[in-house]
């Protein structure tokens, strides 16, 4: 898949590679989160930044390869954006267990999509103590 993904680079134009925002910057709109129904903050690109840090970190190499360094496209603020801040952390522990689930088995865990990783986030009733 990495294969295909880098021969569809190749033929479609790359994109003009954008610098991250500087650190102050991720870290006042951080402080000034938009709110969904005015009570939970909604997910920003600063914490899709530090997501892609706690991403990298749990896989590796093969999550700055697979995705880069920061969301250079969108795709993941786009899917995550609409969910609750507090929904990452679902997500993130989801993606801890499945790492540890794969290296008992002794096999290996791939980053997830954008769009899988978002369905990770969801709330389910274990979750919420039912």
């Amino acid at each position: 898949m990495q294969t295909a993904a880098a021969a569809l680079q190749n033929v479609v134009s790359p994109l003009k590679r954008r610098e991250p925002p500087p650190k102050a910057e991720r870290q006042q709109a951080r402080e000034t989160h938009s709110t969904a129904n005015g009570s939970q903050p909604t997910v920003t690109a600063a914490d899709v930044d530090e997501l892609f840090n706690t991403l990298g970190e749990l896989y590796g190499s093969k999550f700055a390869s697979q995705w880069g360094v920061f969301d250079e496209t969108g795709a993941w603020l786009a899917e995550l954006q609409p969910l609750a801040l507090g929904q990452l952390g679902i997500g993130l522990r989801r993606v801890r267990q499945q790492i540890q689930d794969a290296a008992r088995a002794g096999t290996e865990a791939w980053p997830p999509t954008p769009l899988a990783f978002a369905a990770m986030c969801q709330p389910k009733p274990e979750d919420l103590g039912l």
